[in-house]
Formats: structure tokens, C-alpha cells, sequence
């Protein structure tokens, strides 16, 4: 039997600087923090215009791979800092009312991989199947890396089992705009980004 993979998920993958990313763990580690469910997160949101910036140029990038067009908006819509220590995890989940999300990795974290899973297509229809009814793809944190995925995406990280602090920048991107068919699927979101709620 042969096994054709006929589809690639889109999940972009961008590479900062080792300058770039100690400038943002160091502001990072200066932050508060609070208990999420099983790990900690900033309190409110972390807001670094430096970074704002660089993802939306990769975001910009995302844009003109798929030929949204430029009138279409995707700014940054929340961010915060995630921060995971020994014996804590990330619980299963997604980012609703988001379009985009996205995961800095700040620190190399080889144990603690960020497991993406996806309903099987093949068995969609049918419940109670314990073979093959998820995909699962892990993603190693690379200390600079950034990840851009469709937030419907459920994603987690096992527990962490080394005493390296995990340390990673999370945001959502919502879409901006007037978009669809004039007369009958036409949507404007006026949607506020990161940079006009703090720089305004």
C-alpha cells in the first residue's frame, strides 16, 4: 500500500534573531505573571511594539502567499507570554474568535513540543473510533521560532519535564476590512489592533 498525502496544513514557520529574541525574553521575564490552568501566563496583555512589528511583517508575508488581498487586514488583536515550569502544561485547546494565532518560542525546549491535533477526515462521520481518528503533528520549540497557524487549530504541550522555564509569546490576528459578495455575503470588521489600543 502506498499512503499519498494529498494536502499540506498551513502552518508558516519564521526564524528570528538570537539578538531579537533575548531583547524580548529579557522583558519577558520582567513581566507579572498569573495562573492559567495548568501553567502561568501575563497578566493583561504584553505589549512590545518591537514584536508587534515583526509579526506583522510575517503575517504581511502570509498575505501575498495566499493572495489575500491588501485590503483585507489582519492586524494583531491580543498577546500575551506564557511562562511553564516543572511538571506544568498547556491544556488542550484553541483561539476563538481569532483567524490567525501564533507561538514565539523564546527558550529551546526539547521535551515539551507543542502537540497540534486534528479530526481525521477519513472518520469524521463516525464516533467512537479509537484508531485514526485524530492527526497529531508536534512542533519542537526552537529558541527564535515562530509558528502562524488557523486558530481552530487545537493545540497543547505535554508537561514539561526539564528545569528549563519554558518561555513563549502567544497572540491572535483578526481579520480587518470589507470583504465578501457585495449584495448578499459582504462583512466589514472594523477591528482594533495591539498598536492603535497602546499607541493611540
Amino acid at each position: 500500500m502506498e499512503l499519498l498525502s494529498i494536502f499540506n496544513f498551513p502552518i508558516y514557520s519564521f526564524q528570528a534573531s538570537e539578538h531579537f529574541t533575548d531583547k524580548v525574553l529579557s522583558d519577558v521575564k520582567s513581566l507579572k505573571w498569573k495562573k492559567n490552568m495548568y501553567n502561568e501566563v501575563t497578566e493583561g496583555d504584553y505589549y512590545n511594539k518591537n514584536l508587534i512589528d515583526w509579526f506583522d511583517i510575517c503575517i504581511e508575508e502570509i498575505k501575498k502567499a495566499n493572495a489575500i488581498s491588501a485590503d483585507i487586514k489582519l492586524p494583531v488583536t491580543a498577546c500575551w507570554a506564557n511562562k511553564t515550569t516543572l511538571l506544568m502544561k498547556h491544556h488542550q485547546h484553541n483561539h476563538p474568535n481569532s483567524f490567525l494565532s501564533g507561538i514565539f518560542y523564546l527558550t529551546d525546549n526539547t521535551g515539551s513540543e507543542t502537540v497540534f491535533t486534528l479530526e481525521n477526515p477519513l472518520y469524521k462521520q463516525f464516533s467512537g473510533l479509537n484508531i485514526g481518528d485524530h492527526l497529531i503533528s508536534r512542533v519542537k520549540p526552537q529558541k527564535g521560532n515562530l509558528i502562524i497557524f488557523p486558530s481552530y487549530l487545537t493545540h497543547s504541550v505535554n508537561t514539561l519535564k526539564e528545569h528549563e522555564v519554558r518561555y513563549t509569546v502567544a497572540f491572535n490576528v483578526f481579520l480587518g476590512g470589507t470583504f465578501g459578495t457585495k449584495t448578499t455575503t459582504q462583512l466589514t470588521f472594523k477591528t482594533l489592533s495591539l498598536h492603535e489600543k497602546y499607541e493611540a
